[in-house]
């Protein structure tokens, strides 16, 4: 009984560990988080898939075989004890008992026995008359049987919530993979060249797996992440995604998932259409199909490149779609663009003190840039400028691993919400051959009537000035600043 109620106690720290850490994650995402250490360590203690765990599995084994064999054979007994009101028991072996009372009565036997089955009444016994060859009565009482129930359900339902366990944790598999006859599939290849050994076919009694299907289209597997690797699992059946829609607050905060499926099964006269929702799956043929999370499924995109190195203005034409690969540049220094993800909502909250509301800010699109020695940098670009501080800016963020944040930088947006303006004032900056027409202009306008000694000093310290903010901005104004005025000035 100690030792089942340790095991109990490892199942349940090895459960607060599940809920805890995130499960059946990509192996990558481990070792960025904890370390190799600490990986490896959690690897080998099965931590990251705890509930498929060999040596859980076994403790839920275990337990489920010896509560069985525990409640075999007690109940029996319980239930025979249950019936009986123990009338054979001799006097000797009831004053044996700690808890007993003997009492002398005067009475007769009829107004005793009235006193008696009116106590026992009084008290919730149940009782059973019996008259004896000698002429005497004995009245044998019981109560409390009923709670023999407690034990035998509580076991019982021990027994089924493990055995639960078993069958949510794929013994037969893990047997199958002990014994060779199946082995997880480490390589990113094509359904179609997934060898027999790494499926599972249409009869295994369960599995937790994701099914990733873009709008129109259709599939019949499933990919069961395993460890460091997959399996593939066979559906008797087919799911089509129709439509997939979000519905939303006034604040842009999303209010509903919906997703329009249709089953396509052989055995079907028609095919079974049915609309998924939160909390609602659609359950077919003992298979249950829910929402897990959602993405993009290919949108089309077409971008606008400025280079900000060189002085013009001018853009170049870059098209592409997510999932998809394009190439930036040309030669030697080509990148290549990864186009991961398209959000068409974001729900977020830009004021300065954070307690201001969420709204939707617009889309934004996911992609890196990859050199020829395959390192890359990833970018989010928000396609609508965003209020900050009271001013529009456009937004884009960059970082060079996962488990950095972003570094967003911010673009003014012109007097029409546009791009536009800064580039043309950046490209103007950048073009050093225009600084004297500009210095010119603003002289002309600013110093009217004027000497001509005035405003060609004028027009120099204009040029000087462009050209250290052109070097570095306003902080090298301030550095330029400090370096020439003295220090009492």
């Amino acid at each position: 009984m100690r030792f089942a109620v340790s095991l109990l106690s490892v199942l349940g720290i090895a459960s607060v560990v599940g809920t805890v850490l995130k499960q059946n994650e990509p192996y990558n995402n481990y070792i960025i988080k904890f370390g190799q250490f600490w990986f490896t360590l959690f690897e080998q203690l099965g931590l990251y898939d705890v509930y498929h765990s060999s040596w859980f599995l076994v403790i839920l084994l275990f337990l489920v075989i010896s509560t069985s064999l525990c409640v075999s054979r007690n109940t029996p007994l319980m239930l025979k004890e249950w019936r009986t009101f123990k009338e054979h028991a001799t006097e000797k072996s009831l004053n044996a008992f700690s808890h007993q009372a003997s009492f002398t009565l005067s009475a007769d036997l009829n107004t005793t026995r009235q006193k008696l089955i009116h106590f026992l009444q009084a008290k919730g016994f149940q009782y059973k008359l019996i008259a004896r060859e000698n002429g005497s009565e004995l009245i044998a009482a019981k109560a409390g049987t009923h709670q023999r129930w407690g034990y035998i359900l509580t076991h019982v339902a021990m027994i089924v919530i493990l055995f639960g366990g078993l069958l949510d944790g794929n013994l037969p598999l893990k047997i199958q993979e002990l014994l060779g006859y199946k082995r997880i599939e480490t390589l990113d290849i094509p359904t179609s060249q997934v060898p027999e050994i790494s499926r599972l076919g249409v009869n295994n009694p369960s599995f937790r797996g994701n099914m990733t299907l873009p709008e129109g289209s259709s599939d019949n597997i499933v990919f069961v992440r395993v460890r460091d690797g997959y399996l593939v699992q066979e559906l008797p059946f087919a799911v089509a995604l129709k439509d997939f829609r979000i519905e939303h607050y006034a604040t842009g905060q999303p209010k509903s998932f919906e997703s329009d499926v249709v089953i396509l099964d052989p055995e079907l006269k028609q095919p079974l259409a049915k609309t998924i929702r939160v909390n609602h799956p659609l359950i077919y043929k003992g298979v249950a199909i829910y929402q897990s999370d959602f993405q993009d499924g290919g949108t089309t995109l077409n971008f606008k490149v400025w280079n900000l190195l060189t002085p013009s203005h001018q853009t170049t034409p870059l098209a592409g779609a997510i999932f998809q690969t394009g190439v930036l540049g040309e030669g030697a220094s080509a990148l290549k663009v990864e186009y991961n993800d398209f959000r068409k909502f974001n729900i977020i909250n830009l004021s300065a003190d954070g307690k201001g509301k969420p709204h939707n800010v617009g889309p934004n699109v996911t992609y890196k840039l990859r050199d020829n020695k395959g390192q890359a940098i990833e970018y989010v670009t928000y396609m609508q400028p965003l209020t900050i501080d009271g001013k529009p800016y456009f937004v884009s963020g960059m970082r060079e691993t996962v488990q950095d944040d972003f570094r967003y930088l911010r673009i003014p947006a012109d007097d029409d919400l546009s791009v536009n303006g800064f580039m043309q004032f950046r490209a103007t900056m950048l073009d050093a051959s225009k600084y004297q027409a500009i210095a010119q202009k603003i002289a002309s306008s600013s110093l009217e009537g004027k000497d001509a000694q005035v405003k060609k000093q004028f027009e120099a310290s204009v040029v000087q000035l462009l050209t250290v903010f052109a070097q570095g901005g306003y902080n090298q104004i301030a550095k330029v600043i400090e370096q020439s005025v003295p220090e009492k000035e």
